[in-house]
């Protein structure tokens, strides 16, 4: 009896410590993905090569899951089924089911990764891998891209597209525009993690990057983020009274120079400037406006053959293509593509998902992480900055199928979940007591 005494605490330390170690592969897993992010091309029509690492990562992230029995939260997961449903019941009264199908079944496929690195971030050690991860993979590809930008080589930077706009393996400049300056704000709110000298170097590096790229959404991102940021740290600092008064100065400012660039016709300047550089961004603002113009216009003449339903998921492009249309594209506006291609029904799901992200990040911005995990992140509030650059990109951009999105959103997820109780093992987490979705 006294031998099986003594055993037990050491068979309950050793089953402690094997699920830490399986917790701690989940996680590198997960970050494994996120290293391959920037790897989309080639492809096999929707399935890309980052898409195989992904579906593993999930995998692992549900055995684990599963065999820890760990409270398991769903957070999004309401809205993004409501969006889900919504666009297939529009592709099956628009006849476009094959399509509507793909698309939903990519959105449930992101949303589980999202869900798995929201679940296995659960402590700081795991949060600190996938931050990392994404950190260090980000300042590799940007200096990838940018060396082969340099060299005059393609292969590497992937300005074979759009008349010298960099992409490295992403679809298009863009979506590599997007991800670095996701990436910007990733690596400051990493501080604790990251010294200070290398994270000057790294944000400098993926910076380089969203100029390479001369994603006008991305820069434009980066910018008014970097203003909600410091918003957010007066607020944190001095107080709400502050934060308005410093929310109206620059709202004031943003006005003045939107004003300015119109009327000194700063994009036709740099339209016609030697820096290739301006006429890649600034230069082709105009351009990019009436192209965003006429497409929203076609947008909106077939949302009205199918008012309340939509045509279907990702459909917009074959809708277009079947009636007396000029340009088939994608809708390019993921505010015009929920109402056009899943109705009504959809506009709702994807207004129920933007309230949960803000608060979420609004539960970051305002109170102090616990001592763990601002360990990890010692600025959680530049966080806020990337889910700008979302916002801002959401404009002119369908994101909700960019991976990193869903990387981010998972992230955001579980620290707003996970910093609020001591969840430092599967053990600790099991005596919290089983917790649903949210």
């Amino acid at each position: 009896m006294a031998v099986e005494a003594a055993a037990a605490p050491l068979a309950t330390a050793r089953l402690e410590a094997r699920s830490r170690e399986d917790h701690r592969w989940a996680a590198m897993a997960l970050g494994a993905s996120i290293w391959l992010l920037p790897v989309l091309r080639p492809g096999l029509g929707p399935v890309r090569p980052a898409d195989l690492v992904i579906v593993g990562a999930t995998a692992v992230a549900i055995l684990w899951l599963g065999w820890s029995r760990v409270p398991l939260r769903m957070p999004f997961a309401a809205s993004m089924v409501l969006f889900g449903v919504a666009g297939l019941l529009a592709a099956s009264v628009s006849g476009h089911a094959t399509i509507g199908i793909i698309a939903v079944v990519q959105d449930l496929l992101l949303l589980a990764w999202c869900l798995a690195i929201a679940n296995v971030c659960r402590t700081p050690e795991t949060l600190a891998i996938v931050v990392r991860a994404w950190a260090w993979s980000a300042t590799v590809a940007a200096s990838i891209m940018i060396v082969g930008a340099v060299i005059g080589l393609s292969a590497l930077s992937g300005q074979v597209i759009e008349g010298g706009r960099a992409a490295l393996a992403f679809d298009n400049p863009n979506q590599a525009g997007a991800y670095f300056a996701c990436a910007f704000f990733v690596i400051l709110s990493a501080g604790a993690i990251i010294p200070r000298r290398r994270r000057f170097v790294m944000t400098t590096i993926v910076a380089a990057g969203v100029l390479f790229a001369a994603s006008n959404a991305a820069i434009g991102g980066i910018l008014l983020g970097l203003v909600v940021v410091g918003i957010l740290a007066i607020a944190r600092r001095r107080g709400v009274a502050s934060a308005i008064a410093a929310a109206s100065i620059a709202a004031l400012v943003v006005a003045g120079a939107a004003v300015a660039f119109v009327r000194l016709d700063v994009a036709e300047a740099a339209g016609e400037s030697d820096i290739r550089l301006l006429r890649n961004t600034l230069g082709r603002g105009s351009e990019s406006a009436g192209d965003r113009v006429g497409r929203w216009e076609s947008l909106g003449d077939a949302y009205l053959q199918y008012p309340v339903s939509g045509y279907g998921a990702a459909a917009t492009k074959a809708v277009l293509d079947e009636g007396p249309f000029n340009d088939a594209k994608g809708a390019h506006n993921d505010y015009a593509a929920a109402l056009a291609e899943r109705g009504l029904l959809g506009s709702i799901a994807l207004i129920l998902l933007i309230a949960s992200i803000t608060t979420r990040m609004g539960s970051i911005a305002v109170r102090p992480l616990t001592r763990g995990f601002a360990a990890v992140l010692g600025a959680p509030h530049f966080l806020a900055g990337a889910l700008v650059v979302l916002a801002i990109s959401s404009l002119t951009h369908e994101i909700l199928h960019f991976r990193n999105v869903w990387v981010l959103l998972g992230l955001v997820a579980a620290v707003s979940l996970w910093s609020r109780e001591d969840v430092a093992s599967p053990a600790a987490a099991r005596a919290i007591g089983d917790g649903g979705g949210s």
